[in-house]
């Protein structure tokens, strides 16, 4: 079965999207292992992320799309020239009438107060350092992402 859009072509469509909630158009996906929480509002994001993280969210378009579930792009975080997102599909069609999902692409940006500052650590020791200080608090990552799919 041809899918009617395309990932590259979402993709696009929602860079502009995002431009035009405030966020940058150069987006990379991200995945709750990339992330670090703390008890700030803020999100530390290790960098590079594994280039699996994109082929992973367009397998997840593909399959949402295919099989009419429908595929939700999201912001997680943004630093000032990166917004970090993620791809979502829902499990059931429970799950895609509570979410309100159409059955192609849903386009979502968290705005105002409840948006999450992103920083961006390259270096592994500060990485392990971040971890270690705030281990305690990492269960609450998975809150910022619907859901952990792997494709």
């Amino acid at each position: 079965m041809a899918l009617s859009l395309s990932f590259d072509a979402s993709l696009t469509k929602y860079r502009k999207f995002l431009g035009k909630n405030g966020y940058s158009p150069n987006t990379v996906w991200i995945t709750p292992h990339d992330v670090l929480v703390c008890d700030r509002p803020l999100v530390y994001v290790k960098m590079p992320v594994p280039e699996e993280n994109e082929e992973s969210a367009q397998r997840l378009f593909e399959f949402g799309i295919s099989e009419k579930k429908g595929v939700l792009f999201e912001t997680v975080c943004a630093s000032i020239d990166t917004t970090f997102i993620q791809a979502w599909v829902p499990r059931d069609d429970s799950e895609a009438e509570q979410y309100q999902m159409p059955r192609d692409l849903k386009m979502s940006a968290v705005v105002g107060a409840s948006r999450l500052p992103a920083r961006i650590v390259e270096s592994r020791w500060l990485w392990w350092l971040l971890g270690h200080r705030d281990r305690k608090l990492q269960s609450l990552k998975h809150q910022l992402f619907l859901q952990e799919t792997n494709l």
